[in-house]
């Protein structure tokens, strides 16, 4: 089996309200949107809810491409898109259930906010991933297993707070990994490069517990969000394949 390779999309828009009045300033630089959230909205989260593509006999049909990935959704926009963009949200919502469950499922939590969560107190820490949880059994109606961490801002202790609370896997850049082993062999120290993106990682907690994670893939990860390496799809589908094609099986 050869490795498959596709998108983490991490959702997340800071609350713009005025705090004096609870009003949203017309932002002009988002022309010709009132705001940013709007502006986004319509390019990027309505645009990912469906995309219609061609078929070879002439027809159209209509793709989901966050039921094909792995997502998360920051609760500050959720509750922007739930009041601004029902239909972004609903359909979201559909997506998430129709697609698998489980382990499997295509959406992921956060903690409540954007907070780096290493750096916050030990009892910020427990609240903003408890906060981030309930948003998403309210939102769901499930537990989640996995959770992404702003910036994949990541240490010991914060691993420790998403064991306790229920949370399984995690998703990681490369140049956060120092070393590996597989069962019964020696750590052996790793690079961006020389990581095994196609493999899931358990990290072993002082407490007894243990994390799942998983690494995205550096170069791809910095193409994507810094070059025009999305301008074209059969482009970035090429790049893809040859950059990631293994034999051994696994997921990137």
């Amino acid at each position: 089996m050869s490795a498959i390779a596709g998108f983490h999309y991490h959702f997340y828009q800071p609350p713009r309200e005025d705090p004096w009045t609870g009003m949203f300033s017309h932002e002009w630089s988002a022309w010709p949107y009132h705001d940013w959230n709007e502006r986004i909205a319509a390019e990027c989260y309505r645009a990912m809810v469906a995309v219609a593509l061609p078929d070879e006999d002439g027809t159209t049909s209509l793709f989901e491409p966050l039921t094909q990935s792995s997502f998360d959704l920051g609760p500050t926009l959720h509750h922007w898109l739930s009041e601004y963009a029902p239909d972004v949200e609903h359909a979201l919502q559909r997506q998430v259930h129709a697609a698998s469950r489980g382990a499997n499922r295509v959406v992921v939590g956060a903690p409540l906010v954007h907070a780096i969560v290493p750096l916050a107190t030990p009892i910020d820490q427990e609240r903003l991933v408890a906060w981030g949880i309930d948003d998403f059994r309210a939102r769901y109606g499930e537990e989640p297993v996995g959770m992404w961490l702003p910036e994949t801002g990541v240490d010991v202790a914060t691993l420790e707070v998403m064991a306790r609370q229920g949370i399984t896997y995690t998703v990681l850049m490369p140049t956060q990994a120092a070393m590996t082993r597989a069962p019964s062999e020696k750590w052996k120290k790793v690079a961006p490069d020389t990581i095994d993106h196609s493999k899931a990682y358990f990290i072993s907690l002082p407490s007894g517990a243990r994390m799942t994670a998983v690494f995205g893939h550096h170069d791809l990860s910095h193409r994507v969000a810094f070059s025009d390496l999305v301008a074209d799809g059969d482009t970035l589908a090429d790049t893809m394949a040859s950059t990631v094609g293994t034999d051994d099986g696994g997921v990137l």
